[in-house]
């Protein structure tokens, strides 16, 4: 059951983990509230588990995605858990589910071991600046009035983190969002900068929704009616699945295989092929003696909700 929010508290849910652990996202938790608070503007604060993927969410203050502890992270944390590849992100810009344009920092935290445990995420809305700055260069006839980096010339706090501002691209859209792809100039060891444009990103507010938002981006790249797909259209959308992180979540074989009109046996065959070929392709690498890329750290799981490629594996 989901928890009633107060405007003075955050959010939270109970969190099963070793004494060390509690302590380490108690102290987080008292973070969120003051924090969003802090903020001008509508803002939205949100932390979470990354070792609860993919309901990840253990404590939320502000409404801006409608979303509540014990909610999934978004499809862009899923697939960044998924590769390996979670990183601090800094003033990406997306769109809320009620069509708001926001603009949010994530920022991974790590434990002793280097290993990401926390993603604390600020999503800003910053729609009104957009329009005061579309205003602006209307008038003005000036397509240059802020920084085309977006570190410069805007209003205040549209980072989240307190530089930089809404339309800091020139378009002041900006994005929410609890993990971006990546794009962006480095700033510095594991964080990232994202570079103008607007990414798309789904807050799922239940397991079930943003399975169905996986499943219809994976077919949607095929670019073929499922009826129509061949075998190679759709082990190519099961490997998209599973870049994406879909097969952490329940149920994940039975929901692919009736999307794709297959049996949950034929989706096991197919990951067993993308695993060999996965596999084929490091081993010839080493060979070649280039050697095979170090494994990503993903967060330390407390189980493997992942899908096997044999049929005992698979989380129900």
């Amino acid at each position: 059951m989901k928890s009633d929010s107060t405007r003075g508290r955050p959010k939270t849910v109970g969190r099963p983990d070793a004494a060390g652990g509690r302590d380490v996202f108690a102290a987080l938790e008292q973070l969120v509230g003051p924090l969003e608070r802090s903020l001008p503007g509508s803002a939205e604060v949100v932390l979470h588990d990354l070792a609860a993927l993919p309901d990840s969410i253990i404590a939320i203050e502000g409404d801006i995605t409608g979303r509540r502890p014990g909610d999934p992270a978004t499809d862009r944390l899923l697939e960044a858990a998924a590769g390996g590849d979670l990183r601090t992100r800094i003033g990406y810009r997306t769109t809320s589910p009620t069509g708001r344009s926001l603009l949010s920092t994530t920022i991974i935290i790590r434990d002793a071991e280097d290993r990401p445990v926390a993603a604390l995420c600020i999503n800003r809305d910053v729609t009104d600046w957009t329009i005061i700055g579309d205003a602006a260069r209307s008038i003005l006839g000036c397509e240059e009035l802020l920084a085309p980096d977006g570190a410069g010339r805007g209003t205040a706090g549209d980072d989240g983190a307190g530089r930089g501002t809404a339309g800091d691209d020139g378009a002041g859209r900006g994005t929410a969002g609890d993990d971006a792809d990546g794009r962006g100039r480095r700033d510095g060891e594991g964080t990232t900068r994202v570079a103008d444009g607007e990414e798309g990103e789904a807050f799922a507010r239940d397991v079930d929704e943003l399975a169905a938002v996986l499943l219809q981006q994976a077919v949607e790249e095929q670019d073929v009616p499922v009826s129509l797909m061949r075998k190679a259209h759709k082990v190519d959308a099961v490997r998209s699945l599973k870049r994406r992180g879909f097969f952490m979540l329940r149920d994940a074989v039975e929901m692919a295989a009736r999307a794709l009109g297959v049996t949950r046996f034929t989706i096991y065959n197919y990951l067993n092929e993308i695993e060999e070929i996965n596999g084929s392709g490091e081993s010839a690498a080493r060979e070649g003696g280039r050697g095979s890329a170090p494994a990503a750290s993903g967060p330390p799981t407390r189980s493997s909700r992942s899908a096997s490629v044999c049929p005992t594996g698979v989380a129900s």
